[in-house]
């Protein structure tokens, strides 16, 4: 893939392994190199090193990465997170830096034939090759030391036992239990912006130190002792060229878009607390606290409007009172959840939900009646939510259709006569509203066991799809997959355009496949208004995916036969192929440059640690989309009934006399989310780590955008 050339990071890793494998501004080559005759043709010498160190890397290229590639096929296999045909997934679980060589390269060596013979050889040439850095980077320090008459009074191998004690003992840093972190530090800060810094220094102090004298001094001494004359190609590479790139690579490297400075994310990272991470914690609080932590976990980030800076506010002919006991919509009356439009101080009630309830509509009618008379209001405040610190704030824009952040909105209340810093909290926030929803709504409303009836509905987003035999599994996955917004405004389809550029063969086109299913899943034409009597069959109003069950389950032994799946892993193989299918349709039939499926992705921490011993630990992150809970049926609520249960059904099947439960409906056991949830969280012991025993916690470092 040429396009990867464009990328300025590219070039940046590239120098990296220039500057690393050839030693430039580490001062081995300089100190090699001065132990030669002085007669040595140095050109051809230095030309003849970099020309092999460079075979030499091509060499290594095609051997890294075909075990690269081989390993991700292989992962992809056992957990379809890992993606078969990238290398990026392979760095989430330590494949890269020093997991290439103690991680990946044993585990494919384990796996050819004569491994052990291979083994043997791969770890004695990595030892050669630690002591051969050694000398190296020895012998740089100690010439530098006695040119500089600092270990004239030692004998040379005093001198370099000194060296080898003192980077013995900094070297303790990175076998701590942080050392990875200490060495990932001077990795990155080290080979990366000081060695750019260091050849461009190298360069000026060669070419433009002692007013170009320096540099001359130098031309002489090469024409006398080997005959060369460095003329102006020379003075153009090591005066100008060379400085150029190497401070445009320490700028890049910093620069954002580019890069960033701070490249460990140091100032945004936070530090994991001992103990955090277990989700069932917020099950044992007092309600009160249960309620503020919940609100503050779950609230999402909300964003500045594009709106705010140039809103238009209409001359205030009226003034809004800061008494909640005069606020009302202005359409139904209503006293509660009552938004203000910022624009011309119209007072609505909020969104009414599908089952009625919320608010009137107010406020959102009131918005599309005058976006009608092509007057533009999109932003609204909620009244009792607002104080000094600020207040829910929504923007109806349909680039925007969410909470928002105004900025400027004391001021923008000051213009209807509201003094935010005399207001108080008398409504709950959106936020508080959802948590509310989560902990007491009534889920019987919507379950055929409870006590209310059902009551027929139908609209956009409440479209079924047939059942075409055992597909009950995929109807549940796709409907609720295309019934996010993001899917939604990414494939919604009512002009045809994303079906127009597909190829002649719409069938085979998984792209157009969705595009359809999303607009008959969200749009009108499936979804006429409900009369009554109407036969709910009618294929007037019924989907039926045939052709996509067909092109999804193509090649599939199991997804392309009759019999029912597992839901789970039809969700991560249709992700898998519409990440592909997206591969070339973003930015051209897609809109958006990344993939579906990255807004599902989050991390998940393991820290394994040793129970005896040095009790070492090692911190690995693995990126999924799916999270696997442990559920266990001694975590039941009702165990004893369960276990009682079972042990009379045994005993009566040894029994040849009346079964006592025959007839009778066997318990189900109940576990709650939080006991699975702190299973999780829990310390797993008894896990083989290097030869020992050790404790394994997992934690999750972050969370997808969507939570389905």
């Amino acid at each position: 893939d040429y396009s990867h050339l464009a990328d300025p990071q590219v070039w940046i890793h590239g120098a990296v392994q220039i500057f690393f494998s050839l030693g430039i501004g580490y001062g081995c080559i300089i100190s090699f190199g001065s132990f030669g005759k002085k007669s040595a043709n140095f050109v051809r010498d230095a030309s003849g090193v970099a020309l092999t160190n460079c075979g030499t890397s091509i060499l290594a290229g095609c051997v890294v990465f075909p075990v690269l590639g081989f390993l991700a096929a292989e992962l992809h296999e056992t957990d379809p997170c890992i993606a078969g045909d990238s290398l990026e997934s392979l760095k989430s679980i330590g494949l890269s830096g020093t997991g290439l060589a103690f991680v990946a390269f044993p585990i494919a060596i384990s796996q050819m034939p004569g491994s052990f013979f291979f083994a043997i050889l791969f770890f004695f040439m990595m030892l050669i090759l630690g002591i051969d850095s050694q000398f190296a980077y020895i012998e740089a320090v100690a010439t530098v030391l006695c040119d500089a008459g600092v270990g004239d009074r030692l004998p040379r191998w005093a001198l370099s036992g000194l060296i080898c004690l003192v980077s013995y003992l900094i070297g303790i840093l990175f076998v701590t239990n942080a050392g990875v972190y200490f060495l990932e530090l001077f990795d990155n800060y080290i080979s990366i912006y000081v060695m750019f810094a260091v050849g461009a220094l190298e360069c000026i102090g060669l070419m433009w130190t002692r007013r170009g004298q320096t540099w001359e001094h130098f031309q002489s001494l090469c024409l006398e002792n080997t005959g060369l004359h460095l003329g102006w190609i020379w003075k153009a590479s090591w005066g100008y060229i060379c400085p150029t790139l190497c401070v445009l690579l320490v700028v890049v490297s910093i620069t954002p878009p580019f890069a960033k400075a701070d490249v460990m994310d140091a100032r945004s990272s936070k530090p994991f607390p001992e103990g955090a991470g277990c989700v069932a914690q917020c099950f044992e609080e007092q309600p009160e606290k249960r309620s503020q932590e919940a609100v503050s976990q779950w609230e999402e980030e909300v964003k500045e409007s594009k709106y705010y800076k140039e809103l238009v506010q209409l001359p205030a002919t009226k003034k809004i009172s800061p008494s909640p006991k005069d606020w009302k919509c202005e359409k139904s009356g209503d006293t509660q959840n009552l938004w203000l439009n910022l624009s011309d101080g119209y007072i609505g009630g909020g969104r009414r939900h599908w089952d009625g309830s919320g608010g009137s509509n107010g406020a959102l009618e009131h918005f599309e009646e005058e976006k009608a008379k092509a007057n533009f209001f999109p932003l609204v405040v909620k009244l009792g939510t607002i104080t000094p610190d600020g207040a829910d704030v929504y923007s109806y824009a349909p680039d925007e259709d969410n909470l928002v952040k105004d900025p400027l909105l004391a001021q923008h209340l000051e213009h209807w006569g509201i003094d935010v810093m005399k207001m108080e909290k008398t409504d709950k926030t959106l936020a508080e509203m959802q948590v509310d929803l989560n902990l007491n709504y009534d889920w019987s409303r919507i379950c055929e066991s409870g006590d209310k009836p059902l009551v027929r509905v139908r609209g956009p987003g409440l479209v079924g799809l047939k059942n075409l035999g055992q597909s009950c599994y995929m109807n549940s996955s796709v409907q609720l997959l295309l019934g996010l917004p993001e899917v939604k405004q990414r494939y919604m389809d009512a002009d045809f355009k994303i079906r127009k550029s597909a190829p002649s063969d719409l069938q085979n086109d998984l792209i157009g496949q969705v595009a359809k299913l999303a607009d008959g899943l969200n749009g009108s034409r499936y979804a006429p208004p409900l009369k009554e009597g109407e036969d709910e069959e009618d294929p007037k109003h019924v989907i039926a995916p045939q052709m996509f069950r067909t092109l999804i389950g193509r090649g599939h032994h199991e997804f392309s036969s009759s019999r029912q799946q597992d839901a789970a892993e039809f969700v991560q193989y249709f992700l898998e192929q519409l990440t592909r299918a997206e591969r070339s349709a973003l930015g051209s039939r897609l809109s958006g440059d990344r993939p579906s499926t990255s807004m599902f992705s989050f991390s998940v921490e393991e820290r394994l640690q040793e129970s005896t011993g040095s009790r070492r630990v090692k911190y690995s992150r693995v990126q999924q989309n799916m999270l696997g809970i442990p559920v266990k049926l001694e975590d039941a609520d009702n165990l004893e009934e369960v276990l009682a249960f079972k042990a009379s059904k045994e005993k009566d099947e040894s029994d040849a006399k009346k079964l006592k439960t025959e007839g009778v409906e066997e318990p189900k056991p109940l576990i709650q989310l939080s006991k699975c949830l702190a299973r999780l969280a829990a310390p797993e012991e008894g896990i083989q780590f290097r030869g020992t025993s050790a404790s394994k916690t997992t934690r999750l470092a972050s969370m997808p955008r969507p939570r389905v």
